[in-house]
């Protein structure tokens, strides 16, 4: 009776590495957008950090991104990093509490920004040093605001065109109107309806099906690629419909609130 060949070994093709390297600088690129993270290359990977301390770890196993994940590090969604991935495989980092997930599709990507992000809602809008604000990573700018370099694509979001301005004057790359409130969700709430959290739940709603839903999955394609702009004619930033459509954009799903 012959003995059975052993199976070969088998390794990583060129092209599985570099859909894992394709992965990983992605999710750089997407993590260091704003000031929160920086990246170090290091031995063991790529180190996402923050205050001098690292947050994450990405490193490929073939065509496979591997993301450990200090759930501790004070940034992003706590409650999110509780529930990442899986204890790590390392007993010394798994007592630490450290997290690990396999990172395969642009999917499993989205979930990976979404714990590192904090739970952004209108309460932390934040200021951009060239004018307008950012709900996470997502650029919120008046209308007329000529903006900077890092816009990436400006895309205007309101229903209807500003009476007092020209399309001549403004610095715009797509208009979409479908991805604004609806006329009767407008109507209840007024122009500033952002400030009502009960406008906001029943936004996120609109935004999670029909045309609404396939342009907030375009526009974040568009900030995946260069960066996103949402431009609007309310000059009250703070309390406008796009608000809470970057708080959409921002996240990988769209939440409920």
């Amino acid at each position: 009776m012959t003995e059975p060949r052993p199976r070969p070994t088998r390794t990583p093709t060129a092209g599985a590495e570099a859909r894992g390297r394709k992965l990983l600088d992605g999710l750089v690129a997407r993590a260091t957008r704003g000031d929160a993270l920086a990246a170090r290359e290091t031995r063991d990977g790529v180190e996402l950090r923050a205050d001098g301390r690292a947050v994450a770890v990405l490193h490929t196993d073939g065509a496979t991104l591997l993301v450990d994940l200090d759930p501790r590090a004070g940034v992003g969604d706590a409650a999110a990093m509780r529930r990442f991935g899986d204890p790590h495989p390392d007993r010394a980092r798994s007592a630490r509490g450290w997290r690990q997930a396999a990172v395969r599709n642009q999917a499993d990507a989205a979930r990976v920004m979404d714990a590192l992000r904090p739970q952004a809602g209108p309460s932390l809008v934040r200021p951009r040093a060239h004018g307008g604000l950012t709900i996470g990573t997502v650029r919120v700018r008046y209308l007329l605001d000529a903006g900077g370099d890092d816009d990436g694509t400006r895309v205007f979001v309101d229903a209807s065109w500003p009476r007092d301005v020209k399309q001549g004057q403004v610095r715009l790359d797509q208009w979409m109107p479908q991805v604004a409130p609806s006329p009767t969700l407008r109507a209840a709430y007024g122009m500033v309806a952002g400030i009502h959290r009960g406008f906001r739940r029943h936004y996120l709603a609109e935004l999670r099906g029909g045309t609404a839903a396939a342009l907030v999955s375009r526009l974040r394609a568009l900030h995946r690629k260069g960066g996103v702009t949402l431009l609007t004619g309310i000059r009250d930033l703070p309390h406008c419909a796009a608000i809470v459509l970057a708080h959409a954009v921002t996240h990988g799903r769209t939440p409920k609130m």
